[in-house]
């Protein structure tokens, strides 16, 4: 019952062994430690997000962007309805100067070959280049490298009002799958757009967010709602003779185009049709017949009246699976300002070479309600009623913008 005394030498080797474990022991966790905090440090985000800014009255999303070594800064329309990055590389006649010079960067390199790309107002064409390209931080930050991507210099710029550059975003661009794969992210776009009021020289103002990799949860209320888009096959495009102003054959591109099962202006309806969603058109285009419709009802309609614009009915787009999304006229006609230059305020057109007599495009004013997101690798594309805007929020069916 009772226990001898242990000797002397077993128990200097049981107080050396567990002092020799607690100084394992505390060695191994600070090596956890240091390592976890290093894991912060190198783990990348899963999402990354780039100031857009806007003018009035185009309207469209601009990134500023560093071009080359060193960056030569311009400002790109973000254009979900174009396949390449441009940036305008000598001087046109009325326009400033040159916004981007191979020449003048240590990085460009010729990729031997041109390119040509008709838009329904312009053309571009010029050698094309790889280059280094970043966006470049709204305030105190450093710039976002996404790596190097095919530039096409662009020697002609004609019909594109002395656009810098553009960033071409639709299913097939150039630009989209290097941009993810160098930050690491899921291959989705958002958009978070919003208007800009009137100022001299369509100087450019912070008008929203662009989100690479993810969504931003707080930029929208409701659910975001996933439409799929066309099969290439089933799509209405421009014909072989359609042409521009310039005389150039319009591009047939993998727009981010999806089925309309009906279209209806207030109680009216106007059938079905196709459409795209394109942050590069700076009105909603709409078919013929529903521009008819407007015709007597905008007629007389002062531009400063608040209240009559308000009374006009909305249009209704009916998408797959009875899912509708809409446009107010608070989004088709924006009230006029008294110091600017035109009393025009309706930002709502049909376009004469259209596919077909049911095209649409849901230009800038749908993005003003709606946050817009595109799933390159679903091949979708995803609806949220923007926070604080007016309607009916949507279901949640994206599966990547689940709360997790």
């Amino acid at each position: 019952r009772f226990r001898l005394p242990l000797p002397c030498t077993y128990r200097r080797r049981s107080l050396l062994t567990m002092l020799f474990g607690v100084f394992v022991g505390f060695i191994a966790g600070t090596l956890a430690l240091a390592s976890a905090r290093l894991g912060e440090r190198t783990v990348k985000p899963r999402s990354y997000s780039v100031q857009l800014y806007s003018s009035f009255p185009a309207f469209a999303p601009y990134v500023r962007a560093g071009l080359g070594t060193p960056q030569q800064e311009l400002a790109l329309l973000v254009d979900t309805g174009s396949p390449l990055l441009w940036a305008r590389s000598e001087t046109e006649s009325a326009c400033w100067e040159a916004a981007y010079s191979p020449s003048a960067s240590s990085s460009a390199e010729p990729l031997g070959h041109s390119a040509e790309f008709g838009y329904g107002s312009g053309v571009v064409r010029g050698p094309e280049y790889m280059d280094n390209v970043a966006f470049l931080p709204n305030a105190q930050g450093t710039a976002l490298a996404v790596g190097r991507l095919e530039v096409l210099a662009a020697r002609a710029d004609q019909g594109l009002r002395c656009q810098a550059g553009l960033l071409g975003m639709d299913m097939a661009s150039t630009s989209a799958k290097h941009i993810f794969e160098a930050l690491g992210v899921d291959h989705i776009l958002s958009i978070l757009l919003d208007p800009v009021p009137y100022l001299p020289r369509g100087s450019l103002l912070e008008a929203g967010v662009m989100t690479l990799g993810g969504v931003d949860r707080a930029a929208y209320s409701g659910g975001l709602a996933c439409v799929s888009m066309l099969p290439l096959e089933n799509r209405v495009n421009a014909s072989a003779t359609d042409v521009n102003p310039q005389g150039v054959a319009l591009n047939n591109t993998a727009w981010w185009q999806l089925e309309l099962v009906g279209v209806r202006v207030g109680s009216v309806e106007f059938g079905p049709g196709q459409g795209i969603v394109d942050t590069g058109t700076s009105e909603m285009i709409v078919s013929p017949a529903v521009m008819a419709h407007f015709k007597p009802l905008l007629s007389g309609l002062s531009c400063l009246d608040v209240a009559a614009i308000s009374s006009l009915p909305p249009v209704i787009f009916t998408l797959v699976g009875g899912l509708e999304v809409s446009v107010d006229p608070q989004q088709y006609l924006r009230p006029a300002l008294e110091q600017a230059p035109t009393k025009d305020c309706l930002v709502m057109s049909s376009l004469p070479d259209a596919p077909s007599d049911d095209f649409f495009v849901l230009g800038d004013p749908f993005f003003w309600k709606y946050y817009v997101a595109f799933d390159y690798g679903n091949q979708q594309v995803g609806f949220g009623l923007k926070a604080g805007e007016q309607g009916m929020p949507l279901p949640q069916t994206c599966g990547f913008a689940r709360a997790t």
